[in-house]
């Protein structure tokens, strides 16, 4: 797991790699897919998900993807790191060896500014979980929304990071 807490400079409370919206469709969309060392026809997972999901998410996508737009850019992979004090958004580096390296600093915010926190996972089918991510929304007071999608294998660091914000 990577810790953010040196370039913070504040302990890191809980953290989890994020991608931009539609990254995940985008890979799943291939024509064949390796995912956690199994071999996935691309094309199968979205479209099953889009299925059984129906036009309450096909709205929420494009909700999404017109969040997207307000994200700050982190890159293919970023990493959401949650404090006492901020939320901050970090690039990512490749793996090297095993799992994902903290690259640079793209934005930080005080967590009093966030007006809510929300992981989706309302999936009405068990396939919509196996074959899809989880959308994570972060927005603020201010009226912007962050949007970044989770993967399925990151689905617990995302909820630990909704269990960090809603401390106060």
């Amino acid at each position: 797991m990577i810790d953010a807490s040196d370039l913070l400079g504040d302990p890191q409370l809980a953290g989890v790699v994020v991608s931009p919206v539609g990254l995940f469709r985008k890979i799943e969309s291939n024509p064949t897919v390796i995912s956690g060392g199994v071999v996935v026809p691309g094309s199968t997972g979205p479209a099953i998900s889009d299925k059984l999901a129906g036009a309450t998410a096909a709205e929420q996508h494009q909700a999404d993807a017109a969040a997207s737009a307000q994200t700050p850019d982190c890159g293919k992979w970023g990493f959401l790191a949650v404090t006492d004090q901020e939320v901050a958004l970090t690039s990512t580096l490749p793996p090297k060896i095993v799992g994902r390296q903290l690259g640079e600093l793209v934005e930080r915010v005080p967590r009093s500014g966030i007006a809510t926190a929300e992981l989706a996972g309302g999936w009405r089918h068990p396939a919509l979980y196996l074959l899809s991510s989880a959308p994570l929304r972060i927005a603020f007071a201010d009226g912007t929304t962050w949007a970044f999608e989770v993967s399925r294998f990151y689905r617990g660091h995302a909820k630990h990071v909704m269990r960090a914000l809603g401390r106060r």
